[in-house]
């Protein structure tokens, strides 16, 4: 039995190993990856309005913390961004991060 669970529980998968976690957990993180994708594919032409273009310097998905990372210049817009209503369902995948530019 102990043999079955360790070839079961193994990190045979290249993810697997990347992302250090077993072989069945791959799937689902998968699953989450294509979610943050999606919503990424939503904030991105948001950002890239007229009114929000100098206010981002764009975005970073993080797995590993279940966020995507939006790098902020101006953090007043950052209320105007979540209130959004095709943002508003997300905001709790998405933190604001201080960008600065040198």
């Amino acid at each position: 039995m102990l043999q079955n669970y360790l070839v079961y529980a193994s990190q045979n998968h290249p993810l697997a190993k990347l992302w250090d976690i077993y072989d069945e957990h791959v799937p689902e993180w998968l699953e989450f990856e294509r979610y943050l994708i999606d919503l990424d594919d939503i904030l991105r032409p948001i950002l890239e309005e007229e009114s929000f273009i100098s206010s981002f310097g764009g975005t970073y998905i993080n797995i590993f913390n279940e966020t995507i990372t939006v790098n902020t210049v101006d953090f007043s817009k950052v209320d105007e961004l979540l209130a959004l209503p095709e943002i508003n369902p997300y905001n709790n995948s998405l933190h604001s991060k201080k960008q600065i530019f040198l």
